[in-house]
C-alpha cells in the first residue's frame, strides 16, 4: 500500500461522510516529504512522511488531516511570525485545534496535545502562557507560514492559496454540508463560519500585530546571544533594534 494511496482513500471517505472537512481537503496539494516526522501545512500544501502515514490506522489518518485543515480554517499559516519559536508556537496551535478535532467526533493518536485550561483560547495567548524551552517533536504536524513550501511553479503555476481563498471555501462548504442533509456541523465550525460572514475585528490581535510590526528588530548582534540554540551548544547572535518607534495611545471615555 502507498501512503498516497491511503491519503487519497481517507480525502474520499472525509467527503462522503464529512463534506465539510471532504471539500476542504481537496484545496491542499499533498506532497510527500520523508524529512519531516508527521505532517505539516503552510495553507496551500500539506506535506507528509509516508512512514508517518502508513502506520497510522485508517480514522486516525482521517483525523490527522483534518487537524491540518483546521490549523488552516483558523488562519494559523497566516499568523505565525518569524520572531515566533516554531516549537512553541506549534504546542500552542495544536492545543487549540485538537479539541476542535475530537468535537468533531474524529480520532488522534495517542499523546496529542490536550489541556481543557487552554479550550476557547487564541493560540497567540497559549502560546504566551507555555514555556520557551520544548523537547524535540511538533505535537502531531507543523504549521509553516503560508506560502512557504513547495514551488512556486507547481502550486497553480505560481499561485499560493491565499486565506481570503480559504475563508469563502469555508462558508461554501458549510453551507453545502447543511443543504446536504449531512447533519449538523460541531459548534465551533457554525461559530467560525458565522465569523467569516460578520467579522468583529479583535482590536488586541490588530494592536499586537501594528506593534511588533513597528518594532520589528532589523540587525544583529554577538553581545546577546540567541537563547533558542543555547541549549544545542550552538553561539548564535540575536537580532536587535536601535531604533524606538513613536508610540501614541489614545483612551476614549
Amino acid at each position: 500500500e502507498k501512503a498516497l494511496d491511503k491519503i487519497i482513500a481517507a480525502k474520499t471517505t472525509l467527503l462522503v461522510q464529512m463534506p465539510f472537512y471532504g471539500t476542504l481537503s481537496y484545496l491542499l496539494k499533498f506532497v510527500e516529504n520523508e524529512n519531516i516526522p508527521t505532517m505539516g501545512t503552510d495553507g496551500t500544501y500539506l506535506v507528509y512522511n509516508p512512514k508517518f502515514v502508513l502506520k497510522l490506522p485508517d480514522d486516525q489518518l482521517r483525523g490527522v488531516i483534518c487537524h491540518e485543515i483546521l490549523h488552516i480554517a483558523n488562519g494559523h499559516p497566516w499568523r505565525i511570525r518569524p520572531h515566533h519559536i516554531h516549537i512553541k508556537a506549534n504546542f500552542a496551535m495544536d492545543y487549540v485545534v485538537n479539541p476542535m478535532v475530537l468535537e468533531s467526533k474524529l480520532s488522534l493518536p495517542p499523546g496529542c496535545l490536550i489541556n481543557e485550561d487552554y479550550n476557547g483560547l487564541p493560540w497567540e495567548e497559549v502560546y504566551n502562557l507555555l514555556p520557551d524551552i520544548f523537547g524535540k517533536g511538533c505535537g502531531i504536524g507543523e504549521v509553516y507560514q503560508a506560502g512557504s513550501l513547495g514551488d512556486r511553479e507547481e502550486a497553480g503555476k505560481g499561485k499560493y492559496i491565499t486565506e481570503d481563498e480559504w475563508k469563502l471555501t469555508m462558508a461554501q462548504s458549510a453551507r453545502a454540508h447543511k443543504a446536504s442533509g449531512y447533519g449538523n456541523l460541531p459548534g465551533f465550525i457554525d461559530r467560525m463560519v458565522d465569523g467569516l460572514l460578520n467579522p468583529k475585528i479583535n482590536w488586541k490581535e490588530q494592536l499586537d500585530y501594528l506593534v511588533i510590526k513597528i518594532i520589528s528588530k532589523d540587525d544583529y548582534t554577538w553581545s546577546k546571544p540567541n537563547k533558542r540554540y543555547l541549549p544545542q551548544g550552538l553561539y548564535l547572535p540575536s537580532i536587535y533594534s536601535e531604533e524606538v518607534p513613536l508610540l501614541a495611545i489614545t483612551l476614549d471615555s
